[in-house]
């Protein structure tokens, strides 16, 4: 783990002192995660009301630089200028992001799925048509009962 990687735990730890119980789960849940996208995986993240928000934002962080610039690779920026200066202009302005989808932001389909067969199965659905073996789904339910979180979380497993 980098050294600003341990930086952020312990400045979290001592911003939230409540959370230093459970800080080697943050760090595992991360190191998961980690090892997960340095092997090419997604991440997956499905909630409902102010957690599909949530789900939305992280999406949208994770998908742009977030906390770092991370420009896209000069071989890539290269490729593009074939297409000349606005080519370029495209290389320059892009940022490698990381794979983050949130399960929330397809309305056509969880509409669908939820009328035709079952809404509580939305996010299940959807992680079971797009989810691959060594993916992450992250399920956020304030309540920890929300079915349709569950029912993901369930499907994930077993793929």
């Amino acid at each position: 783990m980098k050294e600003s990687t341990k930086l952020i735990l312990t400045e979290l730890g001592q911003r939230y002192p409540v959370l230093n119980g459970i800080l080697s789960d943050v760090e595992a849940a991360f190191m998961t995660l980690k090892n997960a996208y340095d092997e090419g995986k997604t991440l997956y993240v499905c909630g409902n009301g102010g957690s599909c928000a949530d789900c939305d934002h992280i999406a949208g962080e994770l998908l742009k630089g977030f906390l770092l610039k991370r420009p896209l690779h000069q071989e890539f920026q290269d490729k593009l200028t074939v297409y000349g200066e606005f080519g370029a202009e495209i290389g320059r302005k892009l940022q490698h992001g990381l794979p983050a989808i949130s399960l929330c932001a397809h309305g056509a389909p969880i509409s669908a799925f939820a009328n035709d067969v079952d809404p509580e199965l939305v996010y299940a659905q959807q992680v079971y048509a797009y989810g691959q073996p060594g993916d992450i789904l992250l399920g956020i339910s304030t309540s920890g009962n929300a079915k349709n979180v569950t029912a993901a979380m369930m499907v994930a497993k077993a793929k």
